[in-house]
């Protein structure tokens, strides 16, 4: 019989699992896409600007968690409300991902200065295929 010693992981170790899998997740997801660089995750508490209001850190996180008000969550909650989890634009299921990387009714500056800005945030460094 094994004994407890042998299923005790140290938080370090949960901590590399989990970004291991998500980071697989996204690079396979933006690989998908015709991505050329993946940011790298991780599991670390957010940092935001001092200036950041709490309305604004409630909003901003509540697009990492699926049951936001957005389509897709709403769809399968709330039909009679929500008929649909598309998109109003048409092109995919209104996701926090799609909001931030594809939807074409999000202004282009705005997505195009928002992942710089999540980055030097968070002093993430990008990966690169080549």
């Amino acid at each position: 019989s094994l004994s407890p010693q042998c299923c005790i992981y140290t938080k370090l170790q949960m901590k590399r699992f989990l970004e291991k899998i998500w980071q697989d997740s996204l690079q396979n997801q933006l690989m998908n896409e015709g991505w050329t660089t993946i940011p790298h995750v991780s599991v670390e508490p957010l940092r935001f600007p001092r200036s950041t209001t709490r309305d604004e850190e409630v909003i901003t996180m509540s697009l990492f968690y699926k049951n936001n008000l957005l389509n897709s969550f709403l769809y399968t909650t709330q039909r009679s409300k929500c008929p649909s989890p598309m998109c109003v634009c048409g092109q995919e299921e209104q996701t926090s991902f799609h909001l931030l990387t594809n939807c074409e009714i999000v202004e282009t500056d705005i997505r195009e200065d928002l992942v710089p800005r999540m980055l030097r945030w968070n002093e993430v460094k990008i990966e690169s295929d080549g």
